[in-house]
């Protein structure tokens, strides 16, 4: 077997020809002013908390055996120690989160309730908007389903048999012209054809879902005050980084 031995600067310098080196600088800088700033708060995580960190993550990457754990490990360029650290920091910056924005997620719930709000949509895009009408037409006088329209019109062979379904769709996921009608329909409602860039859009929506304050909600919510925090402070810092060379030769 051969060996190919690849120095720290090499790496660097495909990061950089990559394009890939900003968002790796821009990750440790939101690393280090979690750490400070936690620090500054008295933030530590206790045995029991990096224990229960480390079984997660363990279990999120089907490590169950120590072998597992190790080749895992070597394959990610890691040492125990490395591991232990990088538990260290998902735990710290979860208690920092938890501390600095927890308070804030109800009213950031109540303030943006709309932005949670879901619609489960079926969608059928055609070329041609007086074809649109007249099979909107013909679905609203029960000449036809939606589904059988969706069946006789939907080139895509995966969401054919879907019947155009989209899932649960957020205001965020459409566009503008899209969002304001879904979410204005009375459910179960096929609502006249929208034109967009992309095609006349037919579209039967057959649920509107009020959001829930649940643990899940609370979660998403707090990781987005987090990050938006983060950006903030971001935004207000010099980034230095003496050993890179940013000029071209």
């Amino acid at each position: 077997m051969s060996t190919f031995v690849i120095p720290n600067k090499k790496i660097i310098k495909y990061l950089q020809l990559s394009l890939k080196l900003n968002a790796v600088v821009a990750e440790i800088v939101k690393q280090e002013i979690v750490l400070t700033k936690a620090e500054e708060l008295g933030i530590k995580a206790t045995e029991q908390e990096l224990q229960k960190a480390a079984d997660r993550l363990r279990i999120a990457r089907k490590l169950y055996k120590t072998e597992d754990t190790l080749a895992w490990l070597g394959e990610n360029y890691l040492s125990p120690e490395d591991f232990e650290e990088l538990v260290r920091f998902e735990v710290t910056a979860e208690k920092f989160a938890e501390q600095m924005f927890s308070s804030q997620v109800e009213p950031f719930f109540y303030q943006h309730q709309q932005d949670f709000t879901g619609a489960v949509i079926y969608e059928i895009c055609l070329d041609e908007y007086d074809l649109a009408l007249d099979l909107y037409y013909s679905i609203n006088e029960n000449e036809l389903s939606f589904l059988q329209v969706a069946y006789g019109y939907i080139s895509d062979p995966e969401l054919r048999r879907l019947k155009g379904y989209q899932g649960i769709v957020s205001r965020q996921n459409l566009k503008p012209e899209v969002s304001s009608a879904v979410f204005a329909a009375q459910p179960p409602q096929v609502l006249r054809p929208i034109i967009t860039a992309t095609g006349v859009l037919l579209i039967y929506v057959e649920e509107i879902i009020q959001p829930v304050l649940n643990d899940s909600l609370k979660t998403q919510i707090l990781n987005r005050l987090f990050s938006n925090w983060l950006r903030q402070e971001m935004a207000t810092m010099e980034i230095i980084t003496p050993e890179l060379n940013h000029n071209p030769s």
